[in-house]
């Protein structure tokens, strides 16, 4: 009988996994209702381009997208639960595993000699969100969270005072979309796929 060191370990791969592979059921189920509806081509062949890569990704057991995110763990961790120093340590070693055997891309970098990890662990990853509380078991939540929405993103300092009387926010954000921060990009610049046709498309 497995330890429950053990069964954490394979419920946190399992989890990790699942997230890896395929979008929840209710976000698959949104994405074919909003084939239905779109009236625009363009936005069509994205959704079916969508639906058409999450189909492969799970007859093919692979992650869902090349960028598989920085793990992170969202965890409910009740007094009485036995294992509570390892935790994060078993959590770890799950996603070390994990990432070796779907496979994930490593995203992990050290800050100080930018090399990369190699197996989506490191200083401050995972990623833990604990929650204390009043029980006896533990509950988890995995996301592989993204880094795409950030990438065209720009940091601006504003000095305490001049928020919002000198235009310090104002002038920032006026400074982005002068500079193209945020790129305008028409359906003609993205390779056209082959993708399948979903019922309402």
């Amino acid at each position: 009988m497995p330890s429950l060191e053990d069964s954490i370990k394979e419920a946190a791969k399992a989890i990790v996994k699942m997230a890896s592979v395929s979008p929840a059921d209710d976000v698959v189920n949104a994405l074919k209702n909003a084939v239905k509806i779109e009236i625009h081509e363009p936005s069509k062949v994205q959704l079916n381009a969508i639906l058409t890569n999450i189909d492969l990704a799970r007859q093919y057991n692979a992650a869902v997208c090349q960028d598989t995110g920085v793990p992170t763990f969202f965890i409910k961790l009740g007094d009485g639960f036995p294992i509570r120093s390892k935790l994060f340590s078993i959590l770890t070693e799950a996603v070390r595993e994990v990432t070796k055997e779907l496979p994930l891309r490593s995203n992990s970098v050290d800050p100080l000699t930018e090399r990369n990890t190699g197996d989506n662990t490191g200083i401050g990853i995972p990623v833990f969100d604990v929650e204390l509380f009043d029980g006896d078991y533990l509950e988890m939540i995995y996301t592989p969270k993204g880094g795409g929405t950030e990438l065209p993103s720009k940091a601006f300092v504003v000095p305490p005072g001049n928020a919002w009387g000198h235009g310090g926010v104002r002038l920032s954000l006026i400074s982005v979309a002068l500079h193209g921060i945020l790129w305008p990009l028409t359906p003609e610049q993205f390779p056209q796929p082959e993708v399948k046709q979903y019922p309402g498309s």
